[in-house]
């Protein structure tokens, strides 16, 4: 099934990447640390139109492949960064992550972000990392940025 979102146009195998979700672990079965516990739960205070955009991929948010808090907001939020994997090809676009000519250094190129919502942005590449063995392939990996709520009723002390 062909996407276009902002600058990316993919192929998505949606039925194999659902397949795959179906069977993957959550978070929480692989980090039990309070950032990765509280994006897990916060994704069930997001809005629809954030869980749909994942949805309609194949891919179960609850089961990211890697998942981190970067720091706190003023708003009782945290930026979140992480990634996905999804069974696709990319037709058009290309990685937001552009070297820095300086050894291995790479910055986001925030140009290339589709906006799922104001708060929510999120990036293709081709390139992979950390994909599991048993991932259907073709892929291709789903980066997000992201600000999200802390849900806990205990203050945020992650940081």
């Amino acid at each position: 099934m062909i996407f276009e979102f902002a600058n990316y146009k993919l192929d998505v195998n949606v039925e194999e990447t659902r397949k795959y979700y179906k069977a993957a672990k959550l978070i929480s079965e692989g980090c039990s640390c309070r950032g990765c516990m509280n994006y897990e739960k916060a994704i069930d205070f997001l809005p629809q139109k954030v869980v749909s955009f994942f949805a309609q991929l194949g891919v179960d948010m609850k089961k990211a492949r890697e998942i981190y808090a970067n720091c706190p907001n003023a708003d009782n939020t945290l930026l979140y960064g992480g990634w996905y994997h999804v069974c696709a090809t990319m037709i058009q676009g290309e990685s937001a992550w552009i070297p820095t000519g300086q050894g291995n250094g790479y910055y986001l190129d925030e140009t290339k972000a589709f906006f799922v919502t104001d708060n929510f942005k999120v990036f293709f590449q081709e390139e992979c990392d950390l994909i599991d063995k048993h991932f259907p392939l073709p892929a291709i990996q789903l980066e997000i940025d992201a600000n999200i709520p802390w849900v806990f009723s205990q203050k945020q002390d992650y940081f």
